[in-house]
């Protein structure tokens, strides 16, 4: 699917039982799922190396111009073997009335119960050699194209793998940013961990 072409499309109204619809009218956007998906993500023309398997999700359109989206899904790399990365789960809500990229979108995501050195084989394709137990959560609110970005993580039990502790120790931290789109970038990063 194209979403962009499919949001901007799709209307709500209700056609009159006594009108026929045409090839030139659009039809309303149902509410669709999908269960045990598979979502492939693309840059341009090129194919990433990361999908979202076993995925159970759902487009619809509430009203107007808002839509809502919902998804939970296993993370995996289609390059590599990852042994269990966890889940994924979030919802969005994105409000349609001009052009995409003023689109603004309010979003929540949750990858809860996923090995530390996963997320490394994950996000850089290699091991990074660190143990312990990840709990992320993101929102972002705003446009798609300039977003503010707060996530806050924490991780039981952190430790070298080659290494174990007597001790066991946490860490819990929050970060603040803006996500600018164009520029692939996040400006103004502030970043917080409690001490102790």
């Amino acid at each position: 699917w194209n979403f962009e072409r499919l949001l901007h499309s799709s209307s709500r109204a209700e056609l009159p039982r006594s009108t026929q619809p045409t090839s030139a009218a659009p039809l309303p956007f149902p509410y669709v799922e999908a269960t045990q998906a598979r979502v492939n993500f693309k840059l341009g023309v090129e194919k990433l190396p990361f999908s979202l398997e076993g995925a159970d999700l759902a487009v619809w359109r509430e009203s107007g111009s808002e839509w809502h989206l919902r998804v939970k899904a296993r993370p995996v790399r289609t390059d590599l073997t990852v042994a269990d990365a966890g889940q994924i789960r979030g919802d969005a809500v994105l409000l349609t009335a001009g052009p995409l990229e003023d689109a603004p979108i309010r979003m929540h995501l949750e990858w809860r119960r996923v090995e530390l050195g996963e997320i490394g084989r994950m996000l850089q394709g290699e091991e990074n050699n660190w143990r312990g137990m990840v709990d992320w959560t993101a929102q972002a609110q705003g446009t798609l194209a300039s977003a503010q970005v707060s996530t806050e993580v924490r991780i039981a039990e952190v430790r070298r793998a080659e290494f174990v502790p007597t001790t066991e120790m946490d860490l819990d931290g929050r970060c603040l940013a803006t996500y600018l789109r164009a520029s692939n970038v996040l400006e103004g990063l502030q970043c917080s961990a409690p001490l102790g």
